[in-house]
């Protein structure tokens, strides 16, 4: 009775009470996110860049936790309006029907699911309505992220702002889940699967203990079993010097659609394709598998890989023996099995999948389950080939998300000054257009907005962009007493009058902490004779910066010399004695000529360079050489640069 009872909750509720682990197991996403993380914080500048901005309010330490606790809760069901969230982690880049999700429920061809894109992508994205997973909605999407990161620059309470940001990067980890399915191959095949069925769901009268699945992945039990000793390889993807230019890229550039054309451009140093594409075309699901073994209106067809053209099969066929190799049961048993090679049709590696016993009885038939993927052999060549994808992708997608930089600096007269300018340089390698640039100060700890101005009103055109690495000067009322911020929201990257990336648009956010920048003329000073001194003598004397509101710290400043005349021999940045520093160009003892040669654009080295209690300060020494007039040091400018520290 027991048995029936099962039976008949598989045939009559298995859609309505399954429990689904539609996905890499949990600790491998957390894995592949810190891994992904932590190749970002070693290629991409913009990552780190965005991290030292938001230091005060949010720690690497915090943002590294969020991530990895995102990409886990992904795979939560019924977390919070997502419900069943697994069915929306599946995306077939061959699907004719662009937007389907995961349809192949085992008994019949059902829809179950958005795509893994369109759930990740659209704010609040709902998911597909079903009779048992309705009004169910994504808050964890990119344009979500977007939404907490606007509220954490610009939130004027410290503690929203640390709420938000933890918000975004949890939300960045989930976001970085779904791309990660993309190299699970039954997820980019439309391949159901689940590990356990638990009759506690339907009613107690079922209930015994979960049981497993029919429909199980050997897939995900090998990476939960083994999850420790995976190759998680470092890598980030290039993605502008590959020419991706969207979020949809990381997923599919609709490069592939059957032909092994494309496969083979990628493997071999050609246009690189979507993690979706790569994935779906050089690897097998466990039931949807070589296209050979399935006719073209089959749920379970996919033209490639094929066991005739991508592997070695009719070596294999015609000397079984050539393919034996050794692999090793649950039980430690030694057992021989013989495998195909993936010799084309995209990348190469030795254990594609195994000849099943019937498939070594009939190797000359073709019939599903002639071939396995349920090998220990074949499924480590499949992590070890995916996982790094699966990190270089994901290390990608993190850049990406923080690609709008800006060099930005403060420029003004002094602290009584009555307005300041922002030099803003666009360091982001794609154009800006539209939105608005804003200018925070945090006075007492509260962040407010000090000046804003849209970004078609500076450039005075409303069809113009803000091209990469061009200036633009933004006037701003009032001295910067307090810390400021430069946060910029519009789209970043723009080309052929249209947003390159559709799901980004209007919502692209760059932030920078600009430097403070003050060049002061110390024109004319006293000649030796008006103080008294004779040829000969040497003066001694300082410079000094305005204030700053903050006080400058080492590794936190430079002091350029933009030009000096010094009469005859002396330094900038020097002991009272005259050494170190910056070492003014000799003269001939015997040339009386004036002026003689400057100092131009030299850097005081940092440890010449003394702090006084909120400015920058350098000596200055000047030695007459008896011959013509006494003059001292004239004409000198020097730009000071400080930015508070992080």
């Amino acid at each position: 009775m027991r048995i029936k009872n099962k039976l008949l909750y598989l045939t009559f509720s298995f859609a309505l009470f399954l429990q689904p682990s539609l996905a890499h197991d949990i600790v491998v996403h957390e894995q592949i996110t810190l891994n992904a993380e932590s190749s970002a914080a070693t290629y991409s500048s913009a990552y780190n860049d965005f991290l030292d901005t938001i230091s005060s309010d949010c720690s690497v330490a915090q943002a590294v936790s969020l991530m990895k606790v995102g990409s886990g809760l992904e795979d939560n069901k019924d977390e919070d309006a997502g419900g069943k969230r697994s069915f929306n982690h599946f995306y077939d880049p061959l699907d004719n029907q662009y937007g389907q999700g995961l349809s192949d429920l085992v008994f019949r061809h059902y829809i179950l699911g958005q795509n893994s894109f369109i759930w990740a992508s659209i704010s609040n994205s709902p998911g597909h309505d079903v009779p048992f997973n309705k009004g169910t909605l994504n808050l964890w999407s990119w344009p979500n992220a977007r939404g907490y990161e606007w509220l954490g620059l610009t939130s004027a309470n410290p503690s929203d702002r640390r709420a938000n940001f933890g918000q975004m990067f949890r939300s960045i980890g989930q976001v970085m889940h779904l791309l990660e399915d993309t190299s699970q191959p039954q997820h980019v095949r439309n391949e159901f699967h689940l590990d356990f069925l638990n009759p506690n769901d339907l009613s107690s009268y079922f209930y015994d203990a979960d049981f497993h699945s029919p429909w199980h992945s050997h897939i995900e039990d090998y990476g939960s079993a083994n999850w420790q000793k995976l190759n998680y390889a470092n890598s980030m993807l290039d993605w502008q010097g590959l020419g991706f230019v969207k979020l949809e890229d990381f997923w599919d550039r609709h490069l592939y659609n059957g032909d092994p054309q494309a496969l083979n451009r990628d493997a071999n140093g050609g246009t690189q394709l979507g993690l979706a594409e790569f994935c779906n075309g050089n690897f097998l699901g466990e039931r949807h598998s070589y296209g050979d073994y399935f006719s073209g209106s089959s749920i379970n067809y996919y033209p490639y890989p094929r066991r005739d053209t991508s592997t070695d099969y009719y070596l294999k066929k015609s000397y079984l023996s050539s393919g034996i190799g050794n692999y090793v049961l649950h039980n430690g048993y030694v057992a021989k099995g013989i495998y195909l090679r993936k010799t084309g049709d995209g990348v190469t590696f030795a254990h594609h999948s195994r000849f099943t016993y019937e498939g070594v009885k009939q190797p000359t038939k073709s019939f599903p389950k002639a071939t396995t993927i349920n090998d220990p052999n074949v499924l480590q060549d499949y992590h070890d080939l995916l996982l790094p994808k699966a990190v270089e992708y994901s290390a990608g997608i993190l850049d990406y998300f923080f690609r709008g930089t800006m060099d930005a600096t403060v420029s003004w007269a002094g602290t009584n000054a009555p307005n300041f300018t922002n030099l803003v340089q666009n360091t982001s390698g794609q154009d800006f257009h539209g939105g608005t640039f804003y200018v925070l100060q945090d006075l007492n700890a509260a962040r407010s907005v000090l000046w804003q101005t849209n970004l078609a009103d500076l450039l005075q055109d409303p069809d113009a962009s803000f091209t990469n690495g061009t200036i633009l000067d933004i006037l701003c009322p009032g001295s910067p007493t307090n810390k400021l911020l430069l946060v910029y929201q519009g789209t970043i990257g723009w080309s052929n009058n249209a947003a390159l990336d559709p799901r980004d648009a209007n919502i692209g956010i760059a932030a920078s902490q600009p430097r403070f920048e003050q060049t002061i003329a110390y024109n004319y000073q006293p000649s030796l004779d008006s103080l008294g001194l004779t040829n000969g003598s040497t003066i001694v004397s300082n410079l000094a910066s305005e204030d700053f509101y903050f006080t400058p710290t080492p590794g936190n400043y430079t002091v350029t010399i933009n030009q000096a005349y010094l009469d005859d021999n002396g330094a900038i940045g020097c002991d009272t004695n005259g050494v170190g520093g910056v070492q003014a160009p000799l003269t001939d003892t015997g040339d009386c000529g004036w002026p003689h040669v400057p100092l131009l654009n030299a850097v005081v080295p940092p440890e010449d360079v003394t702090v006084v209690g909120n400015h920058l300060q350098v000596n200055v020494t000047a030695t007459d050489n008896f011959c013509g007039t006494a003059i001292g040091w004239v004409d000198a400018s020097i730009t000071w640069r400080a930015w508070p520290a992080p």
